[in-house]
């Protein structure tokens, strides 16, 4: 994989770089002709069992005949295996996330955890404020959890400078497979 690799929507884009055993992502919008970050995975170690976001190694990308593009994404920690999709939708201007986690015994912690950057690397203060019980807003950007059909909306939760989006408690019997959707797009001006 090259240093860095995106899909782009409208005023926003995830990018996705290598950082050391893991593929990590950032969610950065146009801000003033330049791409500020928003939100940055945080991601865990090569000895992590649960680590604090998704343990992603492999980077497909799959263009789609209406528009529509896919990152996909795959990896391991401890007997788990992971992965999350990020779409592009041109005609609803926003980027979906879908993750899940086929685990093989009880998770000491499951979901998705983000960093905010600090105010000097994106020029002001960043914060999230939550605009609902699934939606939280950031500066030029609503963040949402949705339901899968089979699994409600995941817990959206800000603190210390993180985002954490963590899906339903799963019980045994094992092996059981646990996921967990949320969607960006770009806030009204």
């Amino acid at each position: 994989m090259s240093d860095a690799l995106a899909i782009e929507g409208t005023g926003l884009r995830v990018v996705f770089r290598r950082l050391g055993d893991r593929v990590a992502h950032a969610i950065e919008r146009l801000q003033d002709a330049s791409w500020s970050p928003i939100l940055e995975s945080l991601e865990g170690g090569p000895d992590d069992v649960w680590p604090p976001s998704p343990p992603l190694q492999e980077l497909h990308f799959e263009d789609r005949p209406d528009g529509r593009r896919l990152a996909l994404l795959v990896g391991r920690a401890g007997a788990s295996h992971w992965s999350l999709s990020v779409e592009w939708d041109p005609l609803s201007s926003r980027f979906s996330f879908d993750a899940a986690c086929r685990v093989r015994s009880a998770p000491a912690w499951l979901g998705s955890r983000y960093g905010l950057p600090s105010a000097a690397a994106v020029g002001g203060p960043i914060g999230a404020r939550f605009s609902d019980a699934a939606g939280i807003e950031l500066p030029g950007m609503r963040l949402r959890s949705e339901s899968t059909g089979e699994q409600p909306a995941c817990d959206l939760v800000q603190q210390s400078g993180q985002l954490q989006l963590q899906p339903a408690p799963v019980a045994a019997p094992w092996p059981k497979t646990s996921r967990w959707r949320y969607s960006l797009e770009a806030a009204s001006p």
